[in-house]
């Protein structure tokens, strides 16, 4: 047995993670209950919600957001459709400002009009006019490194710290994305979907994605990205569930915001650690009929969470216990989700027909 081989089984066996089966799962039919809000056929990576507006980030579609007051739904288009793009996701990922306008967003394509090999554009009038803001990104030849942005992070303690996700690796700015510096502890994989804070701290961090070859990386950083921690999650997974539970990628991360030590991981199963890593423990599978896309923790009790897949899982005691809604009537798998807490109403992605839904809860 090598060394590499040797330490693997070392981080593997210490990681120790327990799969409990959930039988805890209540399924109600609330079909009826989802209002369609339109952009049917459009590809939607993610959702989010400002005071106002709620944004699409609806891939080759471009860039939309719908007015939350109106009474009828009408879409308004922000920019980046297929015109401008020769291949890739397209608009996958955006970052608001501390007013919730639109800032900076982030794309996976090969460019062929506004500049390129640039993947990530920032706005200074709302979202009427884009320019690039990519300093210090590398370019490879094939243009795909600069332009692979899949997720974008703002300290939640110091609004000018941002990161975004580009490649296998992460970049951070000081200057609110206008020059970006690569983090080469990061180089873990080959698409970076989501990053996280945990607690109040600017100081925990994670980071997860594809590793390749189907399978998910996760990083942690306690000094606010200077150096990093690899955790073999996926590894350990496919050992103890099997090689097709741990396929899938790890798709998005929720971190408790009160607690620095309570995380959550969207991968082939819904898992989460209450010790910041060091153990980790899965609260729904695909024997639960779960096939996890994203997840949102309400805030002010960070015991209740919202989570995608095939439907929409609620739970109100941190993932021990689920109450399952079907998707919209004719899909399959909700997928794209934006939660609003305090109003109780919840954004979803649906596929089949597709289109964006909202319900609520």
């Amino acid at each position: 047995m090598n060394a590499r081989i040797a330490l693997l089984y070392l981080v593997i066996i210490g990681m120790a993670l327990s799969c409990d089966n959930n039988d805890n799962i209540v399924n109600q039919d609330n079909t009826e209950t989802y209002e369609s809000l339109g952009l049917v056929n459009k590809p939607i990576h993610n959702l989010l919600l400002s005071a106002d507006y709620l944004y699409a980030c609806a891939g080759l579609s471009g860039l939309y957001r719908l007015c939350r007051n109106a009474q009828t739904p009408a879409w308004e288009y922000l920019g980046f459709d297929s015109t401008l793009f020769t291949e890739g996701s397209g608009v996958t990922s955006l970052l608001l400002n501390e007013q919730g306008e639109p800032e900076l967003v982030g794309l996976h394509t090969r460019r062929t009009g506004i500049g390129s090999g640039v993947g990530i554009y920032r706005t200074d009038d709302d979202g009427q006019s884009w320019y690039p803001s990519d300093s210090g990104i590398a370019i490879d030849e094939n243009e795909y490194t600069s332009s692979n942005v899949h997720s974008l992070a703002r300290d939640p303690n110091n609004a000018n710290t941002l990161f975004a996700g580009i490649g296998g690796a992460i970049y951070r700015s000081s200057d609110r994305g206008r020059s970006w510096r690569l983090l080469p502890e990061t180089w873990r994989g080959s698409q970076t979907y989501a990053i996280a804070f945990g607690g109040q701290s600017s100081d925990l961090i994670w980071a997860g994605g594809e590793g390749g070859w189907q399978m998910a990386f996760l990083l942690k950083s306690s000094d606010g990205g200077s150096t990093w921690e690899y955790i073999a999650i996926s590894q350990y997974i496919s050992r103890t569930l099997g090689d097709y539970e741990a396929s899938t990628n790890l798709r998005d991360i929720a971190a408790d915001p009160s607690d620095a030590n309570t995380v959550y991981l969207c991968m082939g199963v819904l898992v989460k650690s209450e010790d910041a890593g060091k153990t980790w423990k899965m609260i729904l599978s695909r024997q639960d009929g779960y096939s996890p896309w994203r997840i949102s923790l309400n805030p002010d009790d960070p015991q209740e969470l919202i989570t995608t897949g095939a439907g929409v899982y609620h739970s109100t005691d941190g993932g021990s216990t689920w109450v399952r809604y079907d998707p919209p009537e004719g899909h399959d798998v909700t997928h794209a989700l934006a939660v609003d807490w305090v109003k109780r109403v919840l954004f979803i992605y649906a596929f089949r027909r597709n289109g964006v839904y909202k319900m609520e809860f």
